[in-house]
């Protein structure tokens, strides 16, 4: 039972304090000076909540809800904007000046209605009160032929506010037909675009890829040859180094050094041309090696792979074509 009696105190504190700040507008002195003023939500040890009006892009006010801790204020005035409102509506009169100054007043406390019919008495008696004016156009108001109409009085007359202009609700649905029309025109257009530049990449990296493979082909064969060659070579070469060593014995046999020297001298120059056909036959098994790989690189499963997007791609193209 005592539990059922504190949570009943406890929602009578609550609604009290609701109640309370349904009414109580604050103007708050900051510790790093100026002031900011609303409608008190919530106040608590650790700071309070204020309902703020903020200036929106359109020029209107909007309300936001806005946090201000403890350690940023430095005085809190309360009032109650109800009970000042009579005084202040009677103190105005019929001044235009006054009016002006207490529409802002009532706005600025969310008082819209009475704010919207007092700026409305002040511009029907001045209609230059640029300030009168300015409330009703932050409340959400359009001056139509002399009257100031909200969003429900535009489109009852058939009227529509876009981008901060009046204009016919008719003229209106035509715009945004025409818009409707021309962007579904832009993206076929684009569409259309980008399906003939998938074609035309298709075709280039095709192109691109026969190229590498012929090149391929060619630098293989070019590659082989230059091997067949040079193993030619350095099987003739080794024929002059066994030549060469043939002599060197048949001299050798009959102690001609005449004969001697002039063998040694031709297995030097034979066994320098082979070591040189060598060198030439290995370079060229690199360059094989390498040409071999290159073909393998560009093998037919990737020339059709790169056919067949070509072939999806204009399959895509003429479809779209097809519908257009």
């Amino acid at each position: 039972m005592r539990l059922q009696l504190l949570s009943i105190s406890a929602l009578l504190v609550a609604v009290a304090s609701l109640a309370a700040a349904e009414h109580d507008f604050a103007i708050i002195t900051l510790t790093a000076g100026g002031q900011v003023q609303g409608l008190l939500l919530k106040e608590e040890e650790s700071g309070i909540d204020l309902r703020m009006l903020v200036a929106a892009k359109s020029g209107r006010m909007r309300a936001a809800k806005v946090r201000y801790e403890t350690g940023r204020i430095a005085k809190i005035q309360r009032s109650d904007p109800i009970a000042e409102y009579p005084a202040k509506a009677k103190a105005a009169g019929g001044n235009p000046v006054e009016l002006a100054a207490l529409s802002a007043w009532c706005r600025d406390r969310f008082m819209n209605d009475e704010a919207r019919t007092h700026a409305q008495a002040a511009v029907a008696a001045a209609p230059e009160n640029a300030e009168a004016a300015a409330v009703l156009g932050s409340l959400g108001l359009f001056l139509v032929e002399g009257e100031w109409l909200d969003e429900r009085e535009l489109h009852a007359r058939g009227l529509i506010e876009r981008d901060g202009v009046v204009v016919a609700a008719a003229d209106a649905k035509e715009e945004d037909r025409t818009a409707r029309a021309k962007a579904a025109t832009d993206a076929a257009s684009k569409s259309a675009n980008d399906k003939q530049a998938a074609v035309t990449k298709a075709q280039a990296d095709l192109a691109a890829l026969e190229t590498a493979t012929r090149d391929a082909v060619s630098g293989r064969d070019k590659a082989l040859k230059e091997r067949t060659a040079a193993a030619q070579a350095e099987t003739a070469a080794q024929r002059d180094v066994d030549a060469a060593e043939a002599r060197m014995t048949a001299a050798r046999v009959t102690n001609d050094r005449a004969k001697i020297a002039d063998a040694q001298a031709g297995i030097d120059a034979a066994r320098t041309l082979l070591r040189r056909s060598r060198e030439v036959r290995e370079k060229a098994d690199k360059s094989l090696a390498e040409r071999d790989r290159a073909v393998l690189d560009s093998d037919e499963e990737k020339l059709e792979r790169a056919r067949k997007r070509l072939e999806r791609a204009r399959e895509a193209l003429a479809g779209k074509n097809a519908k257009d």
